[in-house]
This record gives structure tokens, C-alpha cells and sequence, in this order.
């Protein structure tokens, strides 16, 4: 039997069919991104097979401050690297730079393409953007003192997100690495970094950025690694 679909409309979760096409054509480029960069790293010999880069593209319904529907666009990225094959394709350990990760420098130059290309028209000067990092770290304890070199600056109670809890962290040159919550946190403030001075777009845009820290129970190179989940508020 046919009936009304209006109340579909009322829905707080509804998405119009005409922006789910969308959402789902974009999401084909940036798969399509994703298989170039990827051929191109492995013909590098950044990473291998063993290196799984995945990517999403999805609108969702949300409310602004005066209780008013809109639709946010969220964008993920993320990678695992097969247990073994860490130490060489992510990050070492004791590592945190970016540029020490061949699946982090893969997975920033997908994040780099799409911006500059197809996925520019959601970079407005003044328009909204959440950009949440999630740098993880496994549970190997580390042995007195990992020397930090200061690239990025000394952060005195940060605000930080741990394992979604709203927290706060300290790493300093003078003081070094001694927490593997300090290494989580560097590896997603290199992300920062590399956002900072290879997009200066989202410069132009109201960004937030939300740094979230996970140390896992397990102990291997598998568990350190990062992802960044960019959400332009509003963005249709």
C-alpha cells in the first residue's frame, strides 16, 4: 500500500534522499583518491599490502544552538597495519613524528588530495569545522626517559580527551616522553601539524580541533596509529 512518507521528514535522523546520492557519489571520488595514493605509496615502498587505509564520507542530521535542524558532512579517515609489519609502515617504537609513519604519510596525503580537489567546496572561510585527531598508543612500558626535541612546542595541561573523558596533558622538551599517553598525544598533534601547513584553507574556517589520546591494553605496533575525523557543521 502506498503511503505518505511525510513522516519520514519529521524524523530527527532524516537525510534527503538528494544529499544521501550526493554523499554516496562523493564517496566514490574519495575512494578513487584513496586507490591512487595508495598504488603510488606502494610503489614507493611506503607501505605494503600489509597497510589497510579506509575512508568515509557520510551526512549527518544534527541541531544547532537554537534547536534549528541541519545537516553536518563528516569525513573520515583511519588505517590499520597488519601485526609484524608495524615497525616498519607506522610508527616505531617510541615514535610519534608523522613523517616516521609511511601508513600516517599515506593516509595525510588521501586527507591533502581531497581537499584541494573535490571535497574544496566544504572549505568556507568562516564556516564551522570540527576536526577530531585520536592518536593511540600501545601498553609497552617505556624504560626511563624518551628524549622529545620540542618540534611542536611544550604543552602544560593541555586539554585532551582520554578515551573520550575530557582530560589534560603535559609533554615538555625539558621533561621528555615518559607516559605512552605523551606519545599518543604527540602522534595526533603531528596531524595537527601536517593540517596547519599543507591545508591552510581551514585556516580561514572556524576550527576546532579536538585532540582525543588512547592507550590500548594489548602490546605491538598495531595499536599505534591515528585517525582524523573532519565534520563541517552545516555544511549544506
Amino acid at each position: 500500500d502506498r503511503q505518505s512518507l511525510d513522516y519520514l521528514k519529521s524524523d530527527d535522523n532524516f537525510v534527503p534522499l538528494e544529499l544521501v546520492q550526493q554523499s554516496n557519489m562523493e564517496e566514490l571520488k574519495l575512494q578513487e583518491i584513496k586507490e591512487k595514493i595508495v598504488n603510488l605509496a606502494k610503489r614507493q615502498n611506503t607501505i605494503s599490502d600489509h597497510t589497510q587505509i579506509s575512508v568515509n564520507a557520510r551526512i549527518v542530521s544534527d541541531q544547532d544552538a537554537n534547536g534549528n535542524k541541519i545537516m553536518n558532512y563528516k569525513i573520515d579517515f583511519a588505517y590499520e597495519v597488519e601485526k609484524g609489519f608495524s615497525a616498519q609502515e607506522d610508527f616505531a617504537p617510541g615514535k610519534y613524528k608523522a613523517g616516521e609513519s609511511g601508513a600516517a604519510q599515506s593516509m595525510l596525503a588521501i586527507v591533502k588530495t581531497a581537499f584541494e580537489n573535490d571535497f574544496a567546496q566544504y572549505v568556507k572561510p568562516g564556516k564551522k569545522l570540527r576536526v577530531r585527531i585520536t592518536g593511540m598508543a600501545d601498553a609497552l612500558p617505556i624504560n626511563g626517559k624518551i628524549a622529545y626535541d620540542g618540534c611542536y612546542g611544550d604543552f602544560v595541561n593541555e586539554p585532551v580527551y582520554k578515551n573520550n573523558d575530557l582530560s589534560n596533558i603535559t609533554v615538555t622538551q625539558a621533561e621528555g616522553i615518559t607516559q605512552n599517553e605523551q606519545l599518543a598525544f604527540l602522534r595526533a598533534t603531528g596531524v595537527k601539524e601536517y593540517i596547519g601547513e599543507n591545508i591552510p584553507s581551514f585556516g580561514k574556517m572556524n576550527t576546532d580541533y579536538q585532540h582525543n589520546i588512547e592507550v590500548t591494553s594489548g602490546k605491538g605496533g598495531e595499536f599505534r596509529r591515528i585517525t582524523v575525523e573532519f565534520t563541517f557543521i552545516d555544511a549544506f
